[in-house]
């Protein structure tokens, strides 16, 4: 009934072709992180130390609706005319590609990749959309089917979920050292041959922490007037339709 995306995800859902029986069945119920820790990077060592620079180059991409004109614009915003390879990568080694020189950019959280990159020495340029006149919007939602919480029972049961997953997080707010400890345990129990960074986790839960709730304490607030700025600037930018556009300029 519930899972996680990026707002682009709820928004580009609504723009499924006329037909399509999965078309407008999602609504975002809760924000996990009232502020967008996402950016898009490269190496220092690259020399591509502005979205201009990207003119031409390896994009590493997650292929997600809007991303290739988000890309596109960024380096637009800087100076530049747009152009670059976008390549879509298997999605859970984005990261890597970059780091080993196949890719020139990705996007990537900042409180985890950005910080295993400090941790590891590797020096990276770092170009959020927002110094570059993008208004993105939350970087992860949680999301339900809005068919299934017209179901009384779906919708309480929802409801209590939020409610105790708030608690959760203010929790977590309050002890990321000991969150943090918790959640690697639970990792290594669920799949016992993967390789836990503790120190990792502990620190991007901690930088995790201070997006958890908004200005009034509370955990999973969200604001029309945010969803209202990404909306706008789609539209300007003339990517609000349900012709699915081409994510290679």
């Amino acid at each position: 009934v519930v899972a996680i995306t990026p707002t682009e995800t709820v928004i580009s859902h609504y723009l499924l072709p006329d037909g399509d029986s999965k078309k407008k069945d999602l609504v975002a119920v809760a924000a996990l992180l009232q502020q967008d820790d996402s950016a898009i990077v490269t190496l220092r060592s690259s020399g591509i130390d502005r979205p201009q620079k990207l003119q031409g180059k390896r994009y590493g991409s997650y292929g997600a609706r809007f991303e290739g004109r988000i890309i596109q614009q960024l380096i637009k915003n800087d100076g530049g005319s747009g152009e670059y390879q976008e390549v879509t990568p298997d999605k859970l080694g984005l990261w890597n590609t970059v780091v080993n020189g196949e890719m020139d950019a990705t996007w990537v959280f900042m409180t985890y990749e950005g910080i295993e990159a400090s941790m590891r020495g590797v020096d990276l340029n770092v170009f959020r959309l927002r110094d570059y006149g993008i208004d993105y919007g939350y970087p992860l939602v949680m999301v339900a089917n809005k068919h299934a919480m017209e179901n009384d029972n779906t919708r309480e049961t929802v409801k209590r979920f939020l409610k105790q997953t708030a608690r959760a997080y203010v929790w977590v707010q309050q002890n990321p050292e000991l969150a943090a400890e918790l959640f690697a345990d639970q990792v290594k129990t669920l799949f016992p041959d993967l390789v836990v960074d503790r120190e990792l986790v502990k620190a991007s839960v901690r930088a995790c922490a201070e997006s958890f709730l908004d200005h009034q304490g509370q955990w999973g607030s969200m604001s029309c007037q945010k969803f209202d700025m990404f909306l706008d600037w789609l539209s300007a930018n003339g990517l609000l339709t349900a012709k699915m556009q081409s994510r290679h300029p």
